[in-house]
C-alpha cells in the first residue's frame, strides 16, 4: 500500500533540516499493513556543503520497520529494522565538524532524536544489515574500494528507542568481505546501556593477499609484498573496565622487499611501522 505523497514530502522536511551540516530525503515511503510494517525507499543522509562533491554519509536502498511477533508472546511491543543495500561513507573531516558544534549541540541532538522517533515508531530490539558496504575515506583505497562489502549482519537485544535495561545483553554477528578480497567474520555479545560496559568480540580474518595491500604500504613503511597471505584470529573482553584478549596473526608464503633506500634493518622497520601507526590519521 502506498502513503499519500503528502507524508513522503513532510518527512523531507524534517530530513532536510537534521543539523547545520547535514540534509536528507527519501525517494517513497510503503505501508504494510497485514505484518505491521512500513518501508522507506532511497534514503540519503549527507552534507549540504556539497563543494568538492562529498559522497552522502549513509545511503540506503529500503530499509524496513516492522513489529517483531515473537515479542508479542512475551508481552513486549517491539520492532526489527532492515536496512538493505546501505552504503556508509566514513568522512573524518565531516564528523570531527559535527563535533564540534558545540554551541547548537543540545538543539541538534534534540532534533536528531525527534526525527527519529518520527521515522522510527517502535522501540527497536533487532537490526539486520543486508548487502551493504562500508567506505573508509581515511584509507584512500584505489578505484573507491570499500573497506567492508557485501556487509551481512544482524544485532539483538538493542532497544535503541525506548526504556533501557542496564543488565540485558546484546548479540552481534558480522560477515562481510576486506576489500573485496578476504572474509572476515566477527561475533559477540555486549551490555549496552551498563557502566562500565562489558563486552567480548570475536574476529576471524581468512586469507587476505598482501601484495593488494602494497598502495597502501608505500605511504607509510619501507617494504612491499610480492607474495603471502594474511590469517587473524582475534578475541577480545572488557570485564569491569579491564581490556583483554589476544589477536594471532598467520602469515603465509610471503615475501618481502623493502626500500633499499629507507629500509635499513628490522629494528628500523620497527622504529617506521611504530611512527606510521602513531602519525596515521586514524589514531
Amino acid at each position: 500500500m502506498k502513503i499519500p505523497g503528502q507524508l513522503s514530502v513532510q518527512i523531507n522536511k524534517q530530513l532536510q533540516e537534521i543539523s547545520p551540516r547535514l540534509t536528507g530525503s527519501i525517494q517513497d515511503l510503503d505501508l504494510a499493513i497485514w505484518r505491521g510494517a512500513y518501508g522507506l525507499d532511497g534514503l540519503v543522509i549527507g552534507p549540504k556543503d556539497t563543494k568538492g562533491n562529498p559522497p552522502a554519509l549513509l545511503e540506503v536502498d529500503a530499509l524496513d520497520v516492522s513489529i517483531a511477533w515473537r515479542e508479542l508472546l512475551r508481552g513486549r511491543i517491539l520492532g526489527d529494522l532492515i536496512l538493505e543495500g546501505a552504503r556508509f561513507h566514513y568522512n573524518p573531516d565531516l564528523i570531527d565538524d559535527l563535533k564540534n558544534q558545540k554551541s547548537d549541540k543540545t538543539k541538534n541532538n534534540s532534533d536528531v532524536k525527534q526525527m527519529g522517533g518520527q521515522l522510527v515508531v517502535l522501540e527497536i530490539d533487532m537490526v539486520t544489515i543486508k548487502n551493504s558496504d562500508l567506505y573508509f575515506k581515511v584509507l584512500d583505497f584505489p578505484d573507491e574500494t570499500p573497506l567492508l562489502s557485501q556487509i551481512e549482519g544482524q544485532a539483538t537485544g538493542l532497544k535503541l528507542t525506548g526504556e533501557k535495561n542496564k543488565k540485558e545483553q546484546s548479540y552481534i554477528t558480522l560477515k562481510a568481505n576486506v576489500l573485496r578480497l578476504a572474509p572476515i567474520t566477527a561475533w559477540g555479545n555486549f551490555i549496552p546501556y551498563s557502566k562500565p560496559q562489558d563486552w567480548d568480540f570475536n574476529v576471524e580474518l581468512k586469507k587476505l593477499e598482501l601484495t593488494k595491500l602494497n598502495f597502501f604500504l608505500k605511504k607509510w613503511l619501507p617494504l612491499t609484498f610480492t607474495t603471502g597471505d594474511l590469517s587473524v584470529v582475534a578475541e577480545v573482553r572488557s570485564k569491569q573496565s579491564e581490556i583483554l584478549g589476544y589477536v594471532k596473526p598467520y602469515l603465509q608464503n610471503v615475501d618481502v622487499v623493502g626500500n633499499r633506500e629507507e629500509f635499513m634493518s628490522f629494528k628500523h622497520l620497527g622504529v617506521e611501522t611504530v611512527t606510521a601507526i602513531a602519525n596515521s590519521p586514524w589514531v
